[in-house]
């Protein structure tokens, strides 16, 4: 979905703009206890947030946003909406202004030469929880290193390669040239 030049336009005037990532769910480990299941879960599907920092600094970049405000700290996705982002948490807890949001779909399982990674954006006004933008973009992840076993990790980037840092970076810049209009003819 295409975001409208005014839009972009009205963006660096706007009081309250956010941007968040959700954690990158991926490949329950279980571990059988007497009597019960339990699982563990490694948060680390795909880089989003990096992506996200990297949109976000070339959004401060470009347009030079002082309020910008990147939320370093990522949200849960809630099983009740099969771990997809529900938009009225973030109008429960922001109450109002614009928020860019990021997140990976679940991956329940990975194979040991990697995946394709698929990471989504929209820009989204909570007054009303109208979305103005939405964009994805995906790349090959190639295989993944030192993927834990039993504890679950906060960043993705210690399992990716270098090679598969790059391409989420391209990754990002593509989503930016999408919001700006620049990747348009």
């Amino acid at each position: 979905m295409a975001v409208a030049p005014d839009t972009v336009a009205a963006l660096p005037h706007e009081p309250r703009v956010i941007a968040v990532h959700y954690h990158d769910l991926l490949a329950p480990r279980g571990l059988v206890e007497p009597g019960r299941a339990t699982f563990t879960y490694v948060y680390a599907g795909a880089p989003t947030r990096r992506v996200k920092d990297r949109f976000v600094h070339g959004m401060q970049t470009t347009l030079a946003l002082p309020d910008l405000r990147n939320v370093a700290e990522p949200r849960f996705m809630y099983p009740g909406r099969r771990f997809m982002p529900d938009p009225h948490w973030l109008q429960r807890t922001f109450e109002r202004g614009l928020i860019f949001e990021f997140y990976s779909p679940t991956e329940m399982s990975v194979p040991a030469r990697g995946r394709v990674a698929k990471i989504h954006a929209r820009l989204l006004r909570i007054d009303d929880l109208a979305v103005l933008w939405a964009d994805s973009c995906s790349f090959e992840t190639g295989p993944l290193q030192n993927l834990p076993v039993t504890a679950p990790i906060d960043e993705a980037e210690p399992l990716y390669m270098p090679a598969a840092l790059a391409k989420a970076d391209a990754c990002a810049d593509r989503l930016l040239a999408g919001f700006l209009g620049t990747n348009r003819r």
